[in-house]
């Protein structure tokens, strides 16, 4: 299957969320990095009982529409208990195989049901734990998945989707670990599970748009598409309104735009203190302006909190925004 040609129900479903959460928890908490090019034991993961419902209620509560869990990141531990075969045995690398067997997956799910939240699945395709010969995340370059770390991929995107299937977002990040034929295939197979799925390949590339530009997808996406989206992320910004309409291979793609970014200084347990409510606002207006949604990252503790500063900095920011729509409302022709 390949993305839309005009404004489907689904694209349109997503545009209208406006504004979501990312959630960044797992290995790398307790690492304490982003990235983790050897992957320690498994039982390095060792959180006190988890509040997963907190994080979604503050979702909520700070007025977001849709919330993005890392399901696994690039170190390669799953925040459920995959089942799927690695080389001839169940998959270990996994919640399962430590102190606390919470499917973290499965409770972030019921509580965006409980709290009327789409959720939204991150998967990274640089695994150092089952591809070490790509120790170091490919986004822009071109690289190549090897079969088994491929074929992994597959079983668990179609867990994933089969096991959660509240879940249409698939958030797959540095899609330039695979190669074009392979991100089409993990595409296809994700909408053909269901046709409502919408697909983001983490490309950075609306960052160079301009209004009114629709080739871009031509000049620039040729190493991460198929995609759903255009997106940018932290310090990057597009130079003016992304336009939704993109040309491939003598196609009108119609195509949505996301922008992802930090509470505070990092992505998994943010270090120091969130930023000032005025720069987490005037980005939320931009990105709006810009016709994007804005993903906006809280990561947890060790501990498996959010910390009450950034809790308290998400609910100043609510006030804001909603003085803010509720004035573009008014003014709207």
């Amino acid at each position: 299957m390949l993305p839309d040609e005009t404004e489907t129900t689904r694209l349109k479903t997503w545009d209208n969320y406006h504004y979501g959460m990312f959630i960044h928890f797992g290995m790398n908490t307790f690492v304490g990095t982003q990235q983790v090019p050897h992957p320690p034991p498994v039982t390095t993961y060792a959180p006190p009982p988890l509040d997963v419902d907190a994080w979604v209620k503050l979702t909520k509560d700070a007025g977001m529409k849709y919330a993005v869990l890392t399901t696994k990141h690039s170190g390669g531990f799953c925040l459920w208990d995959s089942k799927v075969l690695w080389h001839g045995r169940e998959y270990e690398y996994d919640v399962a195989a430590t102190s606390n067997k919470t499917d973290v997956v499965k409770a972030f799910v019921a509580a965006c049901k409980k709290y009327g939240i789409s959720p939204g699945f991150y998967y990274c395709l640089s695994d150092t734990y089952a591809n070490k010969s790509a120790p170091i995340p490919k986004l822009f370059g071109q690289g190549v998945m090897p079969e088994d770390a491929f074929e992994l991929a597959k079983a668990q995107l179609t867990e994933l989707a089969i096991n959660y299937p509240d879940c249409h977002y698939f958030w797959l990040d540095t899609p330039g670990t695979a190669t074009v034929a392979q991100q089409a295939a993990l595409y296809d197979l994700l909408r053909r599970q269901n046709p409502d799925n919408v697909v983001l390949m983490n490309n950075h590339y609306a960052a160079h748009a301009t209004t009114g530009d629709e080739g871009l997808v031509e000049k620039k996406l040729s190493h991460a598409y198929p995609s759903d989206f255009l997106n940018t992320e932290a310090k990057q910004r597009p130079e003016g309104v992304v336009s939704r309409k993109q040309r491939w291979n003598g196609k009108t793609l119609f195509m949505g735009y996301e922008h992802c970014d930090t509470t505070g200084q990092g992505w998994f347990d943010p270090k120091g203190e969130p930023k000032p409510v005025d720069e987490l606002f005037n980005l939320y207006q931009m990105i709006r302006q810009d016709g994007g949604n804005l993903l906006l990252d809280v990561g947890p503790t060790r501990d498996g909190v959010i910390r009450p500063e950034f809790r308290d900095r998400l609910l100043q920011l609510k006030e804001r925004i909603d003085v803010y729509e509720k004035s573009t409302v008014q003014h709207a022709p």
